[in-house]
């Protein structure tokens, strides 16, 4: 029996739901970023005022100080393409201001709390992140606030569903060499699969979510044996481009095979 299609309706919701999922991302490392540029704020603004009380001239540190940390309450507060160019203007600043302290090494003078290894660094996430403005302006454009919010409110429940009780959510474990665990829960939902992914260190979630949404038949699990100990069972769940290699328990991978 041929698979069935999916209605115009349903493929503009999963699209929909998609963007929801890539402006989370964005938001995500948003408030990654505005935390890093509060990080450096107080940094910078304590070596200004220890500068200052040592009779030392500090108040460039202390001006960029506040800059920052006014950047990063910004950076954390709104939700507009601009922001990108605010971040990526603010942290070329510091990337220039921290790679200005070899010149001025090189000149037999000494800038207190620059650095410019960190400079480099900051340069190069200040280019990368102007180069994704045009991405994000896109992303909100195109995006629908109402299923934001169903995006939001769907997050919510599969965090908090109970994979051994719910017949339509899947738990899994995948990881690399060298990498940390991810976590992946999985819902099954009408025309479309639900995965969403957290970095683990220890038992304990270390990052916000990656998600995304896939139609079934875009979704395959190959079972490839059983642990060496225990009874869970080893696969490689292909989704959204990923090759995912998966510890499953047995229940939990007969049941994302019958979703899929």
């Amino acid at each position: 029996m041929a698979p069935a299609q999916e209605t115009p309706s349903a493929t503009s919701r999963l699209h929909k739901l998609d963007i929801a999922a890539a402006l989370f991302g964005f938001d995500k490392l948003l408030r990654r970023s505005a935390w890093g540029s509060l990080g450096w704020g107080i940094f910078s603004l304590a070596i200004g005022i220890w500068l200052v009380l040592d009779n030392r001239f500090g108040w460039i540190n202390i001006a960029f100080g506040l800059l920052l940390m006014a950047e990063g309450v910004y950076e954390m507060r709104v939700r507009e393409p601009k922001v990108i160019q605010v971040a990526a203007a603010t942290l070329g600043i510091l990337g220039l201001l921290n790679l200005s302290a070899l010149l001025l090494a090189i000149a037999g003078f000494r800038v207190a709390g620059a650095n410019p290894v960190v400079g480099f660094g900051q340069l190069i996430g200040a280019w990368m992140a102007y180069k994704s403005y045009a991405d994000y302006a896109a992303l909100l454009a195109q995006s629908d606030p109402e299923m934001n919010e169903e995006f939001k409110m769907l997050m919510h429940q599969l965090k908090n569903a109970d994979p051994a009780n719910d017949p339509d959510v899947v738990e899994f474990i995948s990881s690399r060499f060298s990498d940390s665990e991810i976590r992946w829960r999985v819902r099954s939902m009408p025309g479309f699969l639900f995965f969403m992914g957290n970095e683990m260190f220890f038992g304990r979630k270390q990052s916000q979510a990656t998600c995304f949404f896939l139609p079934p038949a875009e979704v395959k699990i190959e079972i490839i044996g059983e642990k060496m100990f225990g009874d869970k069972q080893k696969a490689v769940v292909t989704a959204a481009g990923l090759r995912l290699k998966a510890i499953f328990t047995p229940e939990m991978a007969q049941k994302l095979m019958a979703m899929c």
